[in-house]
């Protein structure tokens, strides 16, 4: 449809809109193409089990992301033990970290906050990602992990398909997950046990 749009332009102007919305519009299809991908291969590829150590993938992690944080300006912190390790398979140890961080980072206002820490937890490691954005109802909480399932953030583009992909990982990884509410009251606090490498 945007395409026969662009055909029927009469002017410059109306031209450069109609492409502007085709490059939103690809993009959007790009990421939910990439999103059902990834899903797919969590659920049926092979894994191989291995020590990670878990807070070098995170900072490798924030590093990719390191655009995104800057132009939204959010104060990131990472902290805990830097010598952890756990039993994971590399690449959905990427795609679990690339998930919950972007997630975070994505709901957090302009200049908010996201720390990320790395603690033992009895024969887990625990990895906590707590922001200052909107939070979800606790009503809502296991629901966010149904494929396409959104909560009403229309201010946040997605496909519903993230928690939904770090869920499967969780249970792949033979780990957990839990969503609370940080001790500030408000926000998002996403802490994900993983077995110790």
């Amino acid at each position: 449809l945007l395409l026969q749009m662009l055909l029927r332009a009469d002017t410059e102007e109306e031209r450069q809109v109609i492409i502007s919305d085709l490059v939103t519009t690809n993009e959007k299809a790009t990421q939910l193409i990439e999103h059902l991908l990834n899903s797919s291969r969590v659920s049926h590829q092979p894994i191989k089990l291995q020590p990670i150590p878990l807070y070098q993938a995170v900072a490798g992690t924030i590093a990719e992301m390191s655009l995104l944080i800057t132009q939204r300006q959010i104060d990131f912190t990472l902290e805990g033990d830097e010598t952890a390790l756990v039993m994971a398979d590399k690449n959905l140890l990427h795609l679990l970290t690339i998930n919950l961080i972007e997630n975070a980072v994505k709901f957090t206002p302009m200049g908010g906050a996201v720390t990320v820490a790395v603690t033992p937890s009895g024969p887990m490691w625990l990895l906590s990602i707590s922001d200052t954005g909107p939070g979800i109802p606790e009503a809502k909480r296991q629901a966010v992990f149904q494929r396409f399932y959104r909560v009403d953030t229309p201010s946040v583009e997605g496909t519903g398909l993230g928690l939904s992909i770090v869920s499967e990982i969780i249970a792949r990884l033979h780990g957990r997950i839990q969503l609370k509410t940080p001790a500030t009251g408000h926000g998002l606090l996403v802490e994900v046990s993983i077995p110790k490498g």
